[in-house]
């Protein structure tokens, strides 16, 4: 049986609601893997990767039913997890949380596929140890 997230992800995709799936997609493997990784604070409050994403869990039906895109539901979950924010009177301090939290999710992201991409040797490096062992094998005695 499929989980409530499956189903709103096929969901999402017959009726083309997501147009920012790598988002969720993102936030879910980052979660998975570094789980308890701060994306952002505000104040003396702070929220983890595991929380946000329990978080825009609960958001996703709400958003996706009133035809909002997933990141719509990742705002609602920073706002959730950061109550304080929703009672902050400038909009550019808000939108700087957001935004930060945005970016950093951009960011893990990448820097979470390049560390699961294996190291490619380059030419220049086989040639290196090639060469190491030419001359290791001239140094040693015959």
């Amino acid at each position: 049986m499929a989980n409530v997230a499956e189903r709103h992800d096929t969901d999402a995709r017959r009726s083309g609601a997501s147009r920012t799936p790598d988002l969720l997609g993102s936030i879910r493997r980052i979660a998975g893997i570094t789980p308890d990784r701060v994306l952002t604070g505000y104040g003396i409050s702070s929220v983890t990767y595991r929380e946000l994403a329990a978080t825009i869990e609960q958001m996703i039906p709400v958003t996706r039913s009133q035809q909002m895109d997933d990141r719509a539901a990742a705002v609602a979950a920073v706002f959730a997890c950061l109550p304080l924010l929703g009672s902050e009177s400038s909009t550019a301090v808000v939108a700087s949380v957001i935004d930060r939290a945005l970016a950093q999710i951009r960011h893990d992201a990448v820097e979470l596929d390049s560390a699961m991409v294996p190291r490619t040797r380059t030419l220049a490096e086989r040639t290196g140890e090639i060469d190491l062992r030419v001359i290791a094998n001239r140094l040693s005695p015959a």
